[in-house]
């Protein structure tokens, strides 16, 4: 059993290897030989693994990276990543190792890599129900891969602030995301910024024509002025389109474009 652990484990490697992989979180699978394994097989890889919640008993420091911060182009990324924390991962005595929950070590990393990241991503072996607490609890997370196993392929969705993704389980899919990230640090629809800047100045000129009737025109004529009752339909309809774009200002899929193989 240990040799097929092994051989998978090296396949596993050497095809993230190959990828160019930056990052990988330790999961629950990773843990599943043993932490003594896991660090063996570690000393092949190319790229960081990362948990920030997987740390020493005696104190309580990660045993592998928490986090890391890239360069890309302009951009500069940090990723966190988290082990599921279920309680069902047993430790030998030697190993001096354990799993805290994600509410005592994320506040700490986020605060540390926000300023420093135009994008902030989260590599989390939770379920999805935490990770999407998680999103919940941290408007600084812009995105978050998860690898919850009871999850299939799924389309990008937003929780908060966050973007929570998934590709299918068990390595069988990639995941690719063609990500244009703006100053904003907010997803939105491509455009939405300029189309809600639009908007609001249309209503401005709209609110000045009818505050100019107001002033002109008795309150009793205002009824059966049809210049003046075009204009309010017509501030109804761009305050209506405001609010859709201010409270509804995403649609993951226009910014995100996802290759499956």
């Amino acid at each position: 059993l240990l040799q097929q652990m092994t051989i998978t484990a090296e396949g596993i490697i050497d095809s993230y290897n190959l990828m160019q992989y930056d990052a990988v979180a330790v999961g629950k699978n990773d843990l599943a030989a043993g932490l003594s394994f896991l660090k063996e097989q570690a000393k092949r890889t190319k790229f960081t693994w990362l948990s920030a919640n997987l740390v020493r008993k005696t104190d309580k420091k990660p045993i592998f990276s928490a986090s890391l911060i890239r360069k890309f182009g302009n951009l500069t990324v940090g990723i966190i990543g988290l082990t599921g924390h279920g309680g069902k991962i047993k430790f030998q005595d030697n190993e001096d190792a354990v799993i805290l929950p994600w509410q005592e070590v994320l506040p700490e990393y986020i605060a540390e890599l926000s300023p420093k990241c135009d994008l902030l991503i989260l590599l989390s072996n939770n379920t999805s129900d935490q990770n999407q607490k998680i999103a919940k609890s941290f408007e600084d997370i812009h995105l978050i891969i998860q690898s919850s196993p009871s999850s299939r392929n799924s389309v990008p969705r937003q929780v908060n602030k966050s973007l929570i993704a998934q590709t299918g389980k068990q390595g069988k899919y990639i995941g690719w995301m063609l990500i244009d990230w703006q100053k904003s640090k907010t997803w939105g629809r491509k455009g939405a910024i300029k189309e809600l800047a639009t908007k609001k100045q249309e209503l401005d000129g709209v609110n000045a024509r009818i505050n100019r009737i107001e002033r002109r025109e008795k309150k009793e004529g205002l009824a059966a002025n049809s210049s003046y009752q075009n204009l309010l339909l017509s501030r109804d309809r761009l305050l209506s389109s405001i609010i859709f774009l201010e409270n509804d200002f995403s649609s993951p899929v226009d910014e995100v474009n996802i290759a499956r193989a």
